[in-house]
């Protein structure tokens, strides 16, 4: 398969979509340090199934997702997709059928990866499987990334094996060899599991056929309960339903009893009623007198609340009014001392005032002098920069208009030559024909449509295809699976058969017609063993009406046989034993002869349901008498036979039912065998023609995309030359035009620059004469200026020094003000607040009104007490009569009680009956018409129930006797059998699946025991030959390490010329670089993979090293397809394509193509 594109998207730093086409055989990718080149290796080796994030290099998968930059946000996924071309189909499996794998992995930020190839959801090891024996995947050889090189030559034995399994192909079997051992391992225990549960089940079929002999009993018993139940509850029925009609006569009566009472009862309530009405009213009245003595309680203590706040507030008043007059006292001593202060600061200001002018006058007059002789020296100073900038304009003027002449006179010669020039080229250019340009727009389009119907045609095939194939491989294993049917079916009847002819007599005729005497006849199966073994050969008896005579029989060569005649079934006739069945009952016939024969040949025989019930029988023992159970064990009177009949012997009884029950499932397995082969036919002829469909539309659409590329390229080669020479031509026709003005404008210019150049040349002799005067005095007043300064800057120091001994004075004087002006504002406040609580208290005194409220709310309090009284003295009177009302009503409900209570327990009896009645009509509601039919004639002779509880009792202690009964022992004996037999298929089944798997294993052990002693002595040779070439001598090898190939550890040797070293890392870093490489490429020669990635792998390589590396590698390159990262110049060059990798963007990896033969 050959690499052509590597697509990213959120891949670490390639935030956004990067497609990386490969199109040559060496591809080198470079760029600086750090932009993401080598995130291009680590995006390959992710994509092929890689799960560790220390491989990655990262801490956890989830770094592989870009996390954003200092312009960029964090993105929520990553995805990279490699495209293969596998027109050659070297794909394994179903893949190789595609002309093109696209192989994709998607991973978002909660830790979720999916797989795709070609856009069909997949599992890792799918992936991986397609690339197993390759070279590739996440630990192969053929993905060399950095720090690899020294990890190879320092690897341990087991890893380089690694290598070589890859090479050799076998790490498929490797990893078959571990799914068959892992199958191995899970499938013994389930053996083990299978084989405890047939034995368990064995122990159960025992005890199960005890529990439904038990079973039988129980009904019996059961059945005979069940009748005296339904007669005992039919009794209670016809007796409930007669207590139940007398209770309703009663009831009646009392009902009317009561109705008469309740008549007198409804009178006095109706008189309580109304006295209650009253005395409610009443009671309203008193709460309502109860609220205004709680609101006058409430304005009395309010009254009292504000006399005392009143008294408080007073006292407080008072020492507030002493605290404020000491503080103005204190306030008033300290402002006529600082009053006194301020004089002398205001006196000691005024002098300080009076120096600082005369300083500041003193200065004025030095800076007014100063100023004069600096504009004098600016003046002079403008003078003479204006000489010197007109000198020296001049002077450039000058230099400009002869360097102006010159290259006019160059620019018209050019004019002149470019026009003729352009002539030539105009006179050159041709337009294409614009008509084939507009055929092959219209050819190209309908190209796409065509292409677009064959391609969607193309994927339905396909699918139709893949569909198919599928229902050949389900139709291919049904008609396995009916065919191994059909012959185990035929197997094993022709085996019953074939033992069927062999126990037959060859001294006897087989036409008679008349047949074995076990053909007439059927035996329990249960049974079918003991009768057999007791029978023995006469279960094979013929008629001896249809043989031939003793003698001649006596004649024949001895053999077992058997023979009856006619023999009345009533000419013997059985004991009767209680507990005990004669064994000739279990087996039934039509034909008198039959069963008179049976019961002649197994008379004294009787049949026991098991062991336990043969030892318990304590009958009398009779001449002849012999108990037998199922199982085969005996009894007589003087002995005890424990029988161990042999498992898995088909009798002639069982098997001539299983020859009947095969005989009649081989026609069905014979027709689903045919049917599932003309099905298996109709798909496979189905699947061919879509083959050949889909091969057809391959090929056209091949076809097709080849011409549809040929015209595209064509027409876009057509309308790229057409769009050049149109912008060649108006760009020839611009660039004329301007130079016809071009050359008339420079004429012009010319003539104009000559003239002005002569007068130039006198202007530059008269400025430099000005310049030198201004210059001269210029110098005399700068001297001037200078000891004027000197002068000023002396008297501008005493005037500072005045200045701020004023302005200390002054903030002096101002800071005591304001401590002044702040100290009277405190004492006109102290004297305000003075004034108020004055005032305050005068109003204190005056105030009255609060006594008054008291006394008012005293009066208001006692007036509201006396109307309570009074409200609850006539509330008593009218509670008093109430009571006596009450009183008649609960006396007249007393005598309501006793009848209300008789009346409650006849209501009570009625429902027991009638509850009794229906109990017992709900247990007789499941009985057949019949069965009621029985119990209403029962009843009308008897009349009564009694003696059928006794007998239920009685039945009851013989069902416990029993103890636990398991009803559904007969069910559940047919089902452990089914399930016995199921798990006894299924044991065979996994014996089988153990002897494959066993044999499996050997199988692969082989196979690579085989394959990588080959391989490794075909590596060494190449290996030792590559070595011999980097280095120019020396040796290198491989050698096992251990005697077992399938555990044993592969160790690296190698010496370069001239060296003894005893270990690989001795070597420098480019030996280790070069034995590696002399390793890696040995494997390619055996195994070449499809590509390699090497990354940075010539960085310890000199150049002369680097040459022979490159020149392996384009050697190696005809097999298969390289993509290096380096940084030498000598490795740039074997690339065919270099692929630059920039990040313009800080954190954002972007990409650069160049194909280096174009």
């Amino acid at each position: 398969m050959h690499l052509k594109h590597i697509k990213l998207a959120g891949f670490k730093s390639f935030a956004d979509a990067v497609h990386i086409p490969i199109p040559g055989q060496r591809v080198g990718i470079v760029g600086p340090n750090g932009c993401g080149k080598s995130n291009v290796i680590d995006a390959v080796r992710w994509v092929l199934g890689e799960s560790q994030a220390r491989q990655l290099r990262g801490e956890s998968l989830q770094d592989v997702i870009f996390g954003g930059s200092a312009q960029r946000k964090p993105q929520g996924r990553a995805s990279v997709e490699l495209v293969f071309d596998n027109s050659a189909g070297r794909a394994p499996g179903l893949w190789s059928s595609y002309a093109e794998i696209c192989v994709k992995r998607v991973m978002t930020r909660n830790g979720v990866s999916r797989y795709t190839i070609n856009e069909t959801m997949v599992r890792r090891r799918d992936v991986q499987d397609i690339f197993l024996g390759t070279g590739l995947g996440p630990r192969a050889y053929a993905i060399i990334e950095q720090g690899m090189i020294t990890r190879i030559i320092e690897a341990r034995p087991e890893e380089i094996r690694v290598f070589l399994e890859e090479v050799a192909g076998i790490s498929r079997y490797r990893e078959r060899r571990r799914e068959t051992l892992q199958h191995l391992t899970e499938t013994r225990p389930n053996l083990e599991r299978i084989r405890d549960t047939v034995q368990e089940l064995t122990h159960q079929i025992e005890k199960v056929k005890k529990q439904a002999e038990r079973a039988e009993h129980w009904k019996t018993l059961r059945a005979r309960h069940r009748e005296a139940e339904a007669r005992w509850y039919y009794g209670r029925w016809k007796i409930a339903r007669a207590e139940q009609g007398r209770g309703e006569l009663e009831c009646a009566r009392l009902t009317e009893e009561l109705n008469q009472m309740r008549l007198t009862q409804e009178g006095h309530e109706s008189l309580a009623e109304a006295t209650r009405l009253h005395w409610r009213a009443r009671q309203e009245m008193v709460r309502q007198a109860q609220g205004a003595l709680y609101q006058a309680n409430h304005a009395l203590l309010k009254a009292e609340s504000s006399v005392h706040e009143q008294r408080q507030e007073r006292q407080r008043m008072e020492r507030d009014s002493q605290r404020l007059h000491a503080q103005w006292d204190i306030e008033r001593q300290q402002w006529e001392k600082d009053q006194r202060a301020l004089k002398c600061m205001e006196e000691q200001q005024e002098a300080l005032h009076q120096t600082v002018l005369m300083r500041q006058e003193q200065s004025r007059a030095g800076q007014a002098a100063c100023e004069q002789l600096r504009q004098g020296l600016t003046w002079s100073r403008q003078k003479l920069e204006q000489a010197r900038q007109t000198e020296h304009e001049i002077e450039h003027q000058w230099n400009q208009q002869h360097a102006e002449q010159e290259a006019r006179y160059r620019a018209l010669k050019h004019i002149l030559a470019r026009r003729q020039q352009l002539e030539e080229e105009r006179s050159g250019l041709c337009l294409p024909d614009s008509k084939w340009v507009s055929e092959g727009e219209i050819l190209a389009r309908n190209r796409a449509v065509s292409s677009s119907i064959l391609e969607a045609s193309e994927v339905s095939a396909r699918l139709r295809l893949s569909w198919c194939r599928a229902q050949v491989e389900i139709r291919r294993e049904y008609l396995a699976e009916c065919t191994a049917r059909r012959r185990v079916v035929e197997n094993t009847l022709q085996g019953l058969q074939s033992q069927e002819e062999s126990e037959r007599g060859t001294f006897v005729p087989e036409d008679t017609g008349v047949g074995r005497f076990w053909q007439h006849c059927q035996v329990e199966p249960r049974w079918e063993k003991v009768v057999e073994f007791l029978l023995g050969v006469r279960l094979k008896a013929l008629r001896r009406d249809h043989l031939p005579t003793w003698t001649e029989l006596v004649d024949r060569p001895r053999q077992a046989c058997a023979f009856y005649h006619e023999v009345s079934s009533t000419e013997l006739a059985e004991r009767i034993l209680p507990g005990l069945s004669p064994l000739s009952h279990q087996v039934h016939s039509e034909d008198p002869t039959i069963r008179g024969i049976v019961n002649h040949w197994l008379q004294g025989w009787y049949a026991c349901a098991d062991l336990e019930r043969m030892l318990a029988w304590a009958g009398e023992w009779g001449p002849g008498l012999c108990l037998v159970t199922p199982e085969g064990h005996q009894r007589d009177a003087h002995s005890l036979t424990l029988w161990g009949m042999e498992e898995g012997h088909l009798g002639t009884l069982a098997r001539a039912r299983e020859i009947r029950r095969l005989s009649a499932e081989l026609p069905v397995c014979r027709e689903a065998e045919e049917e599932a082969g003309r099905c298996l036919a109709i798909q496979e002829e189905g699947k061919e023609r879509v083959a050949v469909l889909v091969l057809d539309m391959e090929r056209r659409l091949q076809q097709l995309r080849r011409q549809q590329h040929q015209e595209a390229l064509a027409l876009t080669q057509v309308r790229a030359e057409q769009e050049r020479i149109r912008q060649e031509w108006l760009r020839l026709e611009k660039e004329a035009e301007a130079l016809v003005r071009a050359e008339t404008l420079e004429t012009q210019v010319r003539s104009e620059s000559v003239a002005r150049l002569g007068g130039l040349d006198v202007a530059r002799e008269n400025a430099r004469t000005a310049t030198e005067a201004a210059r001269a005095q210029c110098i005399r007043e700068e001297a001037s200026w200078e000891q004027c300064q000197k002068e000023g800057q002396i008297l501008e120091l005493a005037c500072q020094e005045a200045r701020f001994a004023q302005r200390s004075a002054a903030e002096k004087l101002s800071h005591l003000s304001t401590t002044q002006n702040e100290r009277q504002q405190r004492m006109a406040g102290y004297r305000v607040d003075l004034e108020c609580l004055q005032t305050e208290l005068q109003a204190l005194d005056e105030e009255t009104a609060v006594a008054a409220n008291l006394e008012q709310a005293l009066q208001v309090q006692k007036t509201c007490a006396a109307q309570l009284e009074q409200q609850q003295s006539e509330m008593e009177i009218l509670e008093e009569g109430l009571h006596q009302h009450e009183e008649l009503l609960l006396r007249s409900t007393q005598v309501q009680e006793p009848v209300r209570q008789a009346l409650e327990n006849l209501h009570l009896k009625i429902q027991e009956a009638r509850l009794r009645g229906e109990q017992a009509w709900a247990s007789l509601a499941e009985e057949d018409p019949g069965v009621l039919e029985s119990l209403d004639r029962w009843w009308a002779l008897t009349g009564h129930n009694e003696g059928q509880d006794l007998l239920m009792t009685q039945l009851e202690k013989a069902m416990n006797a029993l103890g636990a009964v398991n009803l559904a022992a007969l069910e559940e004996l047919d089902a452990l059998q089914q399930r016995h037999a199921w798990l006894a298929e299924q044991l065979a089944d996994l014996e089988g699946a153990v002897q494959t798997l066993e044999r499996a294993l050997n199988t692969i052990d082989r196979e690579i025991r085989t394959q990588l002693g080959a391989t490794i002595d075909q590596v060494n040779a190449q290996f030792a030959r590559l070595f011999q070439e980097l280095f120019e001598g020396g040796m290198a090898s491989l050698q096992w390490l251990g005697e077992d190939i399938l555990e044993a550890g592969v160790q690296l040797m190698a010496q370069p010329p001239g060296k003894k070293n005893s270990s690989l890392y001795l070597l420098s870093g480019g030996e280790k670089a070069l034995t590696a490489m002399a390793l890696i490429f040995a494997l390619f020669q055996l195994n070449p993979a499809p590509f390699c990635l090497l990354d940075e792998v010539d960085a310890p390589l000199d150049d002369t090293n680097t040459e022979r590396f490159s020149r392996m590698v384009q050697r190696m390159s005809e097999h298969t397809q390289f993509l290096f990262i380096t940084h030498n110049k000598v490795a740039m060059e074997m690339a065919q394509q270099l692929i630059g990798i920039t990040m313009a963007e800080s954190g954002v990896s972007r990409m650069v193509a160049v194909d280096v033969e174009e």
